[in-house]
């Protein structure tokens, strides 16, 4: 058994009819009868009544319908989460702080971002002084940088 399969049989499903299903799927009609025959075949289950006129599902063709649809939801799901989950090793925030500023402000500013954007995988940051942390800036080595007034003196 294969995705292919599924996807088939989902849109054969939906359609009731191979020619139309085979068209979506752009798959020509004798290899998307293959699929659904080679599905049947596998699970030893006949899922669709056929004759020359109509398709019908089988009621272990409807019960299997919504547990396919749900696999490939999750498949999908799947997918999409790992591929978020692999864009956020580039997704990098870089902060410069500047002394007293760390210790109160920082953890606060730190969970703020992290429940506003969650697709940021690691934050980074520095301590540096106030001519450090601009020229950061400026050179776009870090995004961020803060101070207090404090700190100027």
């Amino acid at each position: 058994m294969n995705i292919n399969q599924f996807e088939c049989f989902v849109s054969l499903a939906q359609y009731l009819n191979f020619t139309k299903a085979s068209r979506v799927m752009h798959i020509t009609q004798p290899a998307f009868s293959r699929y659904i025959s080679n599905l049947e075949d596998e699970l030893g289950i006949v899922l669709f009544h056929r004759n020359k006129r109509s398709v019908v599902l089988t009621e272990a063709g409807k019960v299997f319908l919504e547990d396919v649809k749900r696999m490939l939801r999750h498949l999908n799901n799947g997918i999409i989460n790992a591929k978020q989950v692999q864009n956020r090793k580039s997704q990098i925030l870089k902060i410069g702080f500047i002394g007293p500023f760390a210790s109160y402000f920082l953890p606060k500013l730190l969970d703020n971002i992290r429940n506003t954007h969650p697709n940021i995988g690691f934050i980074g940051f520095k301590s540096c002084n106030s001519i450090g942390c601009s020229s950061m800036v400026f050179g776009r080595r870090k995004r961020i940088c803060y101070w207090s007034w404090n700190d100027w003196s």
